[in-house]
């Protein structure tokens, strides 16, 4: 029993309330405060009975997107979730941590097609130690062959910024199969098991709506998806270095930055940036600075500046993919129509809808990898658009006022 002095409360089974400087404050059975504050009670805790008011008011502000946690506990549409995902909020809140990225981590999950899965996915995240970015995708990593193409089919392309698709219907769905159809992401410490001289290490994100299955005997270290998107690729000297979870998410918060390959089009690009704007009205940059320098030091000045003045761009995974797929694959819709067996104006109306079924994208995505000549859809599947990228370096500490000597050397 605490020490500290009593306060005023009345205790029910399913209702207590206490008063804290003059007012009072009440809880009911079912409320995400209520056992605890229960407990405290019964026990004489007077010390943590303030707290868990506080946890209480704090409770009653968060919120995304279709998720709400308030006083009562956790929602998803107005319907309470009480799971090990809701669990790991509530406690995360109490202790005073950020809960956005989970928020939205739930709000992706629950648009899942597959109920079962939805129960089970947080519980192999958390098991495999996945890290989770800010915009509530998981990350992952992927192994690929010298040309930046999966090491099975040597056909799906991995170079950064691409967004691989294939029918989610083709992905197998059991977690009792370990080698099957579908892409396999898996951990930052699985790597070793599938790199070799050569090479490439990919660092991807995965929406947990588009993930089908974490096989059982890989203990959650990998996973089956339908899609996921193609981030940055790292060294196998970098894995070693990325020993936490907070190093994989951090990752995820750079953006991608287009280098175009002309000279002429780099050099229109750094100009249009807002800092550089800014350094030249105030003579820091001339015309002469980019005349002189090196296309090296141009693309530099382009990852640099566009660190400062652009946000992450918004995930592909987030997108109908379907219109890009077929570009992608240089079909017309009049093709795809044919292929899918739908009809024109089924095909032009999934193309711009902010958000198809599952049935007709798989639909359309089997009928543009068929045209393509991939008529094993499981194996291979289509990719989308792939364009010149390079991961940003992380912002220097170098403030504006300090660049006057260097731009025309």
């Amino acid at each position: 029993m605490s020490n500290a002095t009593a306060i005023p409360y009345v205790l029910q089974d399913d209702y207590v309330a206490v008063v804290l400087d003059g007012k009072t404050h009440q809880a009911t059975k079912g409320q995400a405060t209520f056992k605890q504050l229960h407990r405290a009670l019964e026990r004489g805790d007077w010390s943590r009975i303030p707290k868990l008011v506080d946890l209480s008011a704090q409770l009653a502000e968060r919120t995304h997107g279709k998720v709400t946690v308030n006083s009562g506990g956790v929602f998803y549409r107005n319907q309470k979730v009480d799971n090990s995902l809701s669990a790991k909020i509530l406690e995360l809140i109490e202790h005073g941590q950020s809960v956005v990225s989970w928020l939205r981590f739930m709000d992706n999950l629950y648009q899942q097609e597959d109920v079962n899965t939805v129960n089970r996915i947080y519980d192999w995240v958390n098991a495999g130690r996945y890290a989770i970015t800010s915009d509530g995708c998981i990350v992952g990593y992927k192994v690929v062959d010298a040309n930046y193409k999966d090491k099975h089919t040597h056909k799906v392309d991995n170079h950064i910024g691409a967004r691989p698709l294939m029918a989610r219907s083709e992905v197998d769905p059991s977690e009792y199969t370990e080698c099957s159809r579908g892409y396999h992401v898996c951990v930052r410490g699985y790597i070793g098991s599938f790199y070799s001289h050569g090479n490439h290490i990919m660092v991807v994100k995965v929406n947990p709506a588009d993930v089908v299955a974490s096989p059982l005997g890989f203990g959650h270290r990998k996973f089956r998806c339908w899609t996921y998107e193609v981030f940055a690729e790292v060294g196998i000297e970098e894995i070693s270095n990325l020993v936490s979870d907070t190093a994989d998410a951090a990752i995820m918060m750079q953006p991608l930055i287009e280098v175009p390959d002309c000279r002429f089009d780099i050099i229109k690009k750094v100009k249009a940036l807002p800092t550089v704007k800014r350094l030249l009205r105030r003579g820091k940059m001339t015309a002469a600075s980019f005349t002189k320098a090196s296309t090296e030091r141009l693309v530099g000045w382009l990852r640099k500046f566009s660190q400062m003045d652009i946000a992450p761009s918004k995930s592909k995974l987030f997108d109908n993919p379907l219109r890009f797929a077929r570009e992608a694959a240089g079909l017309t819709m009049g093709q795809v129509r044919a292929a899918a067996g739908m009809e024109l104006q089924e095909v032009y109306n999934a193309e711009r809808c902010v958000k198809p079924s599952q049935e007709v994208i798989d639909r359309i995505l089997i009928a543009i990898a068929k045209l393509q000549g991939n008529d094993d859809i499981g194996e291979a599947g289509v990719s989308y658009p792939r364009p010149t990228l390079s991961r940003a370096v992380a912002p220097a500490d170098d403030d504006e006022e300090e660049w006057d000597d260097g731009y025309d050397g």
